[in-house]
């Protein structure tokens, strides 16, 4: 928590705000405020600010908390280093709220979107429901099968989510089977069909339900096929 002046306060009301939030009696040094206004305002001034509160300390200070949006991933519209792509940070709850670099980081999980046209910040892009898969699978992949992801892309029409690996393999998902899962079946592919050769594998498909298919490079040294195994419970 940081005590303001009340000097300090409104210098940020009109600096940034066009609304009446509060009303001040410079001679009498009196400050009349709607905390909720103004807990408002520092949200919208302040493009990190998620939330903030506002109360008076009598009897000549205004106590103003803010909580800042931590971000938990970053959106981009091209992972090419020479491609001069806009990125922008996200929260847990989809929320984009400021402009990131162009950064790799075990960090942060990466989202590819060509659709990135943001006017205002904040703005909500992913539901947290999204999120809170691409960061199951993420963890489970690691956990099951050691395997890196390098980025996500959603397939908004379809539901589905298209990931790439480290090794430049993809693998696509569904948002209608669970996340766990489809981790699972993706494990036991690279443990089983491709003996950990990530090299090797071109796609696997987990689309269709109780089904995973995969392909091989052509030249990966294996006979190019499909499999029906495991099956998605």
């Amino acid at each position: 928590m940081e005590t303001m002046k009340e000097a300090d306060l409104k210098d940020i009301y009109q600096k940034y705000s066009g609304e009446k939030a509060g009303i001040f009696f410079d001679r009498k040094n009196i400050f009349v405020f709607s905390s909720d206004d103004l807990s408002g305002l520092f949200k919208r001034s302040l493009r990190r600010v998620e939330d903030a509160s506002v109360k008076r300390d009598f009897p000549s200070s205004l106590s103003v908390v803010v909580k800042e949006y931590s971000p938990l991933g970053i959106a981009c519209e091209n992972f090419m280093p020479e491609s001069g792509s806009k990125c922008f940070y996200f929260n847990e709850n989809g929320v984009i709220f400021d402009v990131s670099p162009a950064i790799i980081s075990e960090l942060f999980v990466f989202v590819k979107d060509k659709n990135l046209n943001i006017g205002n910040f904040p703005f909500q892009k992913y539901s947290k429901e999204q999120v809170d898969f691409i960061l199951a699978f993420k963890r489970y992949l690691l956990e099951e099968s050691g395997a890196l992801v390098d980025h996500f892309e959603f397939k908004d029409q379809f539901k589905d989510i298209e990931v790439f690996l480290r090794s430049g393999a993809r693998i696509f998902l569904t948002e209608d089977q669970s996340p766990k899962d489809q981790a699972r079946a993706t494990a036991e592919i690279l443990k089983n069909k491709i003996k950990g050769d990530l090299s090797s594998l071109d796609y696997i498909d987990l689309r269709i339900k109780n089904k995973a298919y995969y392909k091989l490079k052509q030249n990966a040294g294996y006979k190019t096929g499909t499999s029906t195994e495991p099956d998605l419970q």
